[in-house]
């Protein structure tokens, strides 16, 4: 009775799966191209000739080799722990590595916002800026240009986030257990961070689905993200608000810390 228990949650996750790989590669191949970027976004994309990445990255074939390790290894995982641990557990480890996960974009958010220097010139950078121009263009210029993202395909925005994530996802599989599997939602989820940050910057009004998930506060909304792009009453652009994925939850400390060091400084 048990072994036929396993198999049913290893099918349904199999087939859970499947569809979600199947849709984001369909994302991934499709070309939505963007018009009236400004200059500096403009000189990075043409500066930035994929030295690091390289053009391979942008084909079907290099698409499905960055994910499907990852992919391979998230099932793997994912299965696994379906088989052994209880419900709760899940839920517990599913909403741990999920508040890793936007801990981990506040805080790589609000490094970035202060440590890149994406306003000068693109021969001045620091090689940091440049990295960051490459492996995740949605972040770059993202100040000057907010809604850019928003025409960007699921690929250009997430394509960096794919080729950090083996890394993360063969660690989870070392560690193994519970640990590795909330590491694994973690890292998973946080590979859509861009994907889930451009939605803050596009008005649903047509679909039900995603304006319930904002609505409800499980995935960032844009009356919240506006607040770091524009400040409010209380704070200045570009000053609190970091999260990427959710923001209710740790936006609140990392706001804290934020203000904190910069009155240290």
């Amino acid at each position: 009775m048990k072994n036929n228990t396993h198999k049913q949650s290893y099918t349904k996750i199999f087939i859970i799966f499947l569809f979600v790989a199947i849709s984001q590669i369909y994302a991934m191949n499709q070309n939505q191209g963007y018009e009236e970027i400004n200059d500096v976004v403009r000189k990075a994309e043409i500066t930035s000739s994929s030295k690091i990445i390289g053009p391979w990255s942008e084909t079907i074939a290099g698409k499905i080799a960055i994910v499907l390790p990852s992919a391979l290894m998230a099932l793997n995982i994912f299965t696994s722990a379906a088989q052994n641990f209880d419900s709760a557990s899940l839920l517990l480890g599913g909403v741990i590595g999920f508040l890793l996960a936007d801990a981990t974009t506040g805080f790589s958010h609000w490094a970035g916002d202060k440590y890149t220097d994406s306003d000068k010139p693109i021969e001045n950078q620091a090689l940091h800026t440049r990295l960051l121009a490459e492996l995740l263009p949605a972040a770059y210029g993202h100040h000057q240009n907010p809604q850019r993202i928003t025409e960007m395909s699921y690929w250009e925005k997430s394509k960096g986030w794919y080729l950090l994530l083996p890394a993360t996802l063969v660690v989870a599989t070392l560690v193994g257990g519970w640990t590795g599997y909330t590491l694994a939602v973690y890292a998973v989820t946080g590979a859509q961070s861009e994907f889930l940050h451009s939605l803050a910057h596009t008005q649903h009004d047509n679909n039900f689905f995603v304006k319930a998930l904002q609505k409800s506060g499980l995935i960032l909304n844009s009356a919240r993200h506006k607040i770091h792009h524009y400040g409010d009453e209380f704070n200045e652009p570009y000053t609190t608000n970091f999260c990427l994925i959710q923001g209710t939850i740790i936006d609140p400390f990392i706001n804290k810390i934020a203000k904190w060091l910069k009155w240290l400084q």
